[in-house]
């Protein structure tokens, strides 16, 4: 089987990723609140030191961040996924 790069993919990337999500409809003042505490929260020393040590490497950002991220993210496997013809149950 080839690598990636050997596939021609050389730009190509697979990562993991945690994101808070909200419901649909929840009021952009909470959001925008829960996003300060969470940027906060990846601000302190500790918990950074915690999620290195647990290999992540957190990242802060806006709900607009998070939903670009996500949206390139659906654009990369949507295809990908479709194409196999995997079906949800």
């Amino acid at each position: 089987m080839p690598t990636t790069v050997e596939a021609g993919l050389a730009d190509f990337q697979i990562v993991s990723w945690t994101m808070l999500f909200a419901p649909a409809g929840t009021s952009p003042a909470i959001v925008a609140k829960i996003n300060q505490a969470a940027n906060a929260a990846l601000d302190d020393t500790a918990v950074r030191t915690r999620l290195s040590e647990a290999s992540v490497d957190p990242r802060q950002g806006t709900p607009d961040d998070a939903t670009r991220f996500l949206e390139g993210e659906i654009a990369k496997w949507l295809p990908l996924a479709k194409g196999s013809g995997a079906v949800v149950d």
